[in-house]
């Protein structure tokens, strides 16, 4: 049976979880072989996905089918003509319009449904509600997003399996790191969810820690005035590699996590399995993959967290705390994400 990767998530973003996710899984289908009969659906609108390009070179030129892409794109089913059955396998929620496709996508997350306001808000709703409605089979990135997709979309329980993201390899402990300071990491988005307000909150109580924000696009104007009493403490990164970001994680005091609101939480992982402590705010997937080797906070509270934060000032405590966390870590690869969708996909192809 023929597999459709369809790779539209590079022509969708730039960058991002769902990008890094659909990236190694085609890294893992090019290490393991022949194990699917795969094509792969590539858009011209590509090339700005920072993993596209590195991405591409892995995929056989022969089995590459190359699509336009253009605004309406999602809105409209994929023809493929099959005249047998065959598996669509999306990277962002789009189905076949071939009535022999079983149609199979990754659900991320509710935010959207959760915290989204606004008309592309409610189109982009429709779009999953529409889509899940068409799909045959749903992976879930974690037991958090299989209870939320349930709940809000009543999906039928026997056609979700979840397989959780990984951590690459290239995130490790260095065994002599820079000279740690009181410098807190905040990684990625800084959507209203996520809670930068109040790190920068915690930042203004705590005058002697310092703030490294990586990602998540430029300061608006909101947020610039938020930082202003305190900017000469905070640094903005962009654009940074993983080795790069491997290097920041293990000469940071912490990563602050204060997301209320995750399906998976991949800077958690990296951050354990780099030896960097992670504080976080006490959300059901970050204790699903986390508990044990996270200190947790359950409200927006300096002083609580303020607390916690100290916490690490003991070398015994912040070392054992380290050591839980990366055996923990150890329990999520790229290759077991790999391996547990291509598994899935035969089965389903059976």
């Amino acid at each position: 049976m023929n597999v459709y990767f369809d790779n539209i998530i590079f022509a969708i973003q730039k960058s991002g979880g769902i990008s890094v996710r659909w990236k190694e899984l085609l890294t893992y289908t090019h290490q393991v072989g022949n194990l699917l009969d795969i094509r792969y659906i590539n858009y011209n609108h590509s090339a700005d996905n920072i993993y596209y390009a590195d991405t591409l070179k892995l995929l056989p030129e022969e089995r590459i089918i190359k699509r336009k892409y253009f605004c309406f794109t999602r809105l409209i089913d994929l023809e493929v003509k099959e005249r047998t059955m065959f598996i669509f396998f999306s990277s962002y929620y789009r189905v076949s319009s071939n009535a022999n496709a079983i149609n199979v996508l990754t659900f991320h997350d509710c935010i959207q449904e959760f915290y989204g306001k606004g008309i592309k808000n409610k189109i982009a709703i429709l779009i999953k509600k529409r889509v899940i409605k068409k799909s045959d089979y749903i992976i879930c990135n974690s037991y958090t997003t299989k209870h939320d997709l349930i709940k809000v979309y009543n999906y039928p329980e026997e056609k979700i399996s979840v397989i959780y993201s990984g951590v690459s390899p290239i995130f490790f402990k260095i065994t002599n790191p820079l000279t740690k300071n009181k410098k807190i990491l905040f990684i990625g988005s800084r959507a209203p969810y996520k809670r930068f307000d109040f790190v920068i909150e915690l930042l203004k109580f705590n005058i002697e820690l310092q703030l490294t924000v990586v990602g998540g696009g430029t300061f608006t104007p909101k947020e610039r005035l938020l930082i202003a009493p305190i900017q000469n403490r905070i640094e903005h990164l962009s654009d940074i590699d993983e080795t790069k970001l491997n290097e920041i994680y293990n000469t940071a005091y912490c990563l602050m996590h204060s997301s209320s609101y995750e399906g998976f939480g991949v800077p958690i992982i990296e951050a354990m399995q780099s030896g960097c402590p992670v504080v976080a705010y006490k959300c059901p997937a970050a204790e699903e993959i986390a508990a044990g080797g996270v200190l947790f906070f359950n409200n927006y509270d300096v002083v609580e967290v303020t607390s916690l934060i100290n916490k690490l000032q003991d070398d015994n405590f912040r070392n054992a705390l380290i050591e839980q966390a990366l055996n923990i870590s150890k329990t999520f690869s790229w290759e077991k994400t790999g391996k547990e969708t291509i598994n899935l996909l035969q089965q389903l192809s059976k």
